[in-house]
């Protein structure tokens, strides 16, 4: 049976052309161990072992994201052992001096999602496996079986985080909790579903994970940031004027509740 991946598929609504980029949804199912890292001085090859029901439907050119990172299968053998397959997956260096992926060695475990095809039931948000960078967690609080985890990021990711909004971790779908923009710090809740399936209760003060901020926050921070600058900026007495006014639209544009465009 062919299977098609959601990032092909394009969708006409109110007369808008909108083409969908959906790759990965955030919901991880499992995570697995690094089997065999080899570095060369152009690229690092990456083999995983990844249980039956996750592998059985990958071939040669599928799109996996590993702790995020969105990768394409280079190699494949069913035939490892009964209940995982060993694939792999070659890693450039831009994607290593972006993410976490360059310090993995054999035993690590990493989080690991297929792409989605059409019909899979969506959860979470969209992801494009596209990470913007690393955060560092600095804070880590077990509250009863769930974890309040903080972590700090550059400004320029700062810009695009905010309370209640979405964000990917380790190619994990995360909703934000509460943003200190003169630390540079947010949080996220971990429930025991989320620390049972995923790597972050082997995550630890001091560690890095990988990032992928939302993609519709980003274009409304940056849309809402250009039209102040051309239209607004000239009008306003101060800078302090002008960042207030972004705060206000900003965060009225992307707390308010999205349209499921189906």
């Amino acid at each position: 049976m062919t299977t098609y991946s959601v990032s092909v598929i394009h969708k006409v609504h109110d007369s808008n052309f909108i083409v969908t980029k959906l790759m990965f949804g955030g919901i991880v199912p499992c995570f697995c161990i690094v089997h065999h890292v080899k570095m060369s001085t152009t690229q690092m090859s990456l083999t995983i072992e990844i249980p039956t029901p996750q592998a059985e439907r990958l071939i040669v050119g599928a799109s996996v994201a590993i702790d995020g990172v969105c990768l394409t299968v280079a190699a494949l053998d069913h035939e490892a052992a009964a209940s995982y397959s060993f694939v792999q997956f070659d890693v450039v260096r831009e994607t290593l001096s972006r993410s976490t992926l360059g310090m993995l060695g054999a035993g690590d475990f990493v989080n690991v999602e297929r792409s989605l095809l059409v019909g899979d039931e969506r959860g979470g948000h969209d992801l494009s496996g596209h990470i913007d960078g690393t955060v560092q967690i600095v804070g880590h609080d077990t509250v009863g079986e769930t974890v309040d985890m903080q972590l700090n990021a550059p400004d320029r990711l700062m810009n695009y985080i905010f309370e209640k909004g979405y964000i990917a971790l380790n190619g994990v779908s995360l909703t934000i909790g509460t943003v200190d923009l003169d630390l540079g710090t947010f949080s996220v809740h971990l429930i025991p579903e989320t620390l049972r399936r995923t790597t972050f209760h082997r995550k630890s003060l001091g560690m890095m994970v990988n990032v992928e901020i939302d993609r519709t926050t980003q274009v409304t921070v940056d849309s809402v940031t250009q039209w102040l600058r051309e239209e607004v900026a000239p009008l306003v007495r101060s800078s302090e004027q002008f960042e207030d006014l972004k705060a206000l639209l900003v965060n009225h544009l992307t707390t308010t509740p999205r349209t499921n465009l189906g």
